[in-house]
């Protein structure tokens, strides 16, 4: 029986099995190692396959909280920006209206436009371009 490794940056493990005339092949991909080489595992030290289930187990957990911080910040940065283009919207207005009482149409025109090209330029941005959260999870 011979048996051939093939290592990838996907843990893919082939087993090519030859018996007479017959080829037996398999693929494998995933965390964890098949059985039998967790088998394989067990005779070199009883206590591997324990000790790779808990890495793995620790792992995952971590990979998991890791998420969890990344959607919570990605979350306060979009409440974080709302709030800025609140009082930037604010200002803005406060400047065009301020404008219009001295009197100085040409002024509080060109704040309007621009007021109104920046919201919707921004609107289109958000429509237009997933954001990374939303591209990674359609990759998954």
């Amino acid at each position: 029986m011979a048996k051939k490794n093939i290592p990838n940056s996907n843990h893919t493990q082939v087993e090519l099995q030859q018996k007479n005339t017959e080829l037996h092949a398999g693929i494998y991909q995933g965390p964890l190692p098949l059985p039998s080489i967790m088998e394989g595992y067990k005779n070199i030290d009883p206590s591997f396959p324990e000790r790779i289930m808990k890495e793995f187990e620790k792992n995952s957990e971590h990979y998991r909280k890791g998420e969890e911080q990344a959607q919570k910040y990605a979350i306060e940065r979009d409440i974080r920006g709302q709030w800025m283009a609140f009082i930037l919207t604010l200002c803005l207005m406060a400047i065009i209206f301020f404008a219009l009482y001295l009197g100085n149409m040409t002024f509080a025109g060109v704040g309007g436009l621009v007021f109104i090209v920046w919201i919707i330029r921004t609107f289109n941005v958000r429509v237009g371009k997933p954001t990374t959260n939303s591209k990674n999870q359609r990759n998954k």
